[in-house]
């Protein structure tokens, strides 16, 4: 991944996410975020509307061309059931590796070297780098791809799920002859008018 200065555009409103290390020394430093609903509202495409979390992030200066940030990642995501619908809390603890190289070339040992996908390039002219999309991105890969009450040992709704039982039973169990078309009858008539011959 390189990210350029179209990216910058983008997380524009996310700028409390830049870290700037061009005049940092060598060295190990700390930054904390506190994310919450307004976070994903910066995104269009976010899987996720509510959440609260914590990011504590370390970021290792090896040098000037190399970034090493660690992200632990706190809080809870509000989840919507795909199941009975129901709202509830998903416990988030995450650890996330990026390294950052700041580098002209976006293509140099690029390839066999991302295999995580956790290598991104800067352009040398950048003086901060922003760690909001990654951030983003650890969070929305947390989120199960059909969320559901099991995965926080809870119950549906009962109620709901009586619902969709019924819903799903109805059109299968109802054999009232106002329910049947006439054509079909009209079809099984002459069936067992041939079947008699």
């Amino acid at each position: 991944i390189f990210v350029s200065r179209k990216t910058e555009v983008q997380l524009a409103g996310l700028e409390q996410f830049d870290i700037r290390f061009v005049h940092l020394k060598p060295g190990q430093y700390r930054y904390q975020f506190d994310i919450t609903d307004t976070f994903f509202q910066a995104f269009d495409y976010s899987l996720i509307e509510q959440a609260s979390l914590q990011v504590n992030t370390r970021m290792i200066k090896e040098n000037e061309s190399l970034l090493h940030f660690t992200f632990f990642i706190e809080g809870s995501l509000n989840l919507g059931c795909d199941r009975c619908l129901d709202a509830f809390d998903m416990p988030v603890h995450l650890e996330e590796q990026l390294i950052v190289k700041v580098t002209e070339d976006d293509s140099s040992g690029s390839e066999g070297e991302d295999e995580d996908g956790n290598l991104i390039y800067i352009p040398p002219e950048d003086i901060a780098f922003n760690v909001a999309k990654p951030i983003f991105d650890f969070i929305n890969l947390a989120k199960p791809m059909k969320p559901t009450c099991s995965d926080v040992n809870k119950d549906c709704n009962p109620e709901m799920m009586n619902i969709l039982s019924s819903m799903q039973k109805g059109p299968k169990s109802q054999d009232n002859e106002a329910d049947i078309d006439p054509r079909w009858e009209a079809l099984k008539q002459f069936k067992n008018q041939q079947n008699n011959n």
